[in-house]
């Protein structure tokens, strides 16, 4: 399940399509992953997809809603609030520390790349 997810966080998916890939029920799936993973598949697939954001805002010049879109997100305001969620920052506040000196965090998020 988390390697289906990994490798398409990308995309549009849900635990409808991820319980049929891996022949369960999406309660079962749910219940199941919540258990060994610690948290929801949404929570996960956001996680990655953040994570991808913070590479991609440090790394390139692309704008915040392209980044937001090129991981998964259709809506620009969700992507800002979920970012902000996870890492107390905006997007836009997050780029910026590339250059303020704060670059602990940033430079592990590169070398993740």
């Amino acid at each position: 399940m988390k390697r289906y997810i990994t490798v398409h966080y990308r995309e549009n998916i849900d635990r409808d399509i991820v319980a049929s890939i891996a022949f369960v029920t999406p309660n079962y799936l749910s219940k199941r992953f919540r258990s060994e993973v610690g948290m929801n598949m949404r929570e996960y697939i956001n996680q990655l997809r953040i994570r991808e954001a913070k590479r991609l805002l440090l790394s390139t010049d692309f704008s915040i809603s392209k980044i937001a879109s090129d991981i998964g997100f259709d809506n620009i305001s969700y992507f800002s609030t979920v970012f902000r969620k996870q890492c107390g920052v905006s997007p836009a506040d997050w780029r910026n520390r590339k250059g303020s000196g704060d670059t602990d965090e940033v430079e592990r998020t590169i070398a993740k790349g």
